[in-house]
């Protein structure tokens, strides 16, 4: 009698492929997500500070700072000693910070 269907040897060998796939994929994935929250985070601290630049230069406040789930953004100084804090929850030395001139540092 001739048997239909998968082993249990070649369904193990199969799980252990896919489970040492995704231990080689998952790190990519996290440094990958890691890369694109910061990225938003820098281009959300850099619109505000030219928002802020110019709204307090015209004597108007700095309107609403943005809100994001993964990065918390403050503002200190004024005029050309203005910094934009782009802080990275969740994250270890993720400080930015985002001089009005638009350098990071």
């Amino acid at each position: 009698m001739k048997q239909k269907g998968f082993g249990i040897i070649e369904l193990m060998v199969v799980l252990g492929i896919i489970a040492i796939l995704g231990a080689i994929a998952l790190p990519q994935y996290n440094k990958y997500v890691t890369k694109t929250r910061i990225t938003e985070a820098l281009h959300h601290g850099q619109v505000y500070a030219r928002k802020y630049e110019s709204e307090s230069a015209g004597g108007g406040g700095a309107g609403d700072i943005p809100i994001l789930d993964h990065a918390t953004i403050s503002i200190t100084g004024s005029g050309a000693d203005t910094r934009v804090n782009v802080i990275l929850k969740d994250s270890i030395d993720s400080q930015v910070l985002i001089d009005s001139d638009d350098t990071a540092g």
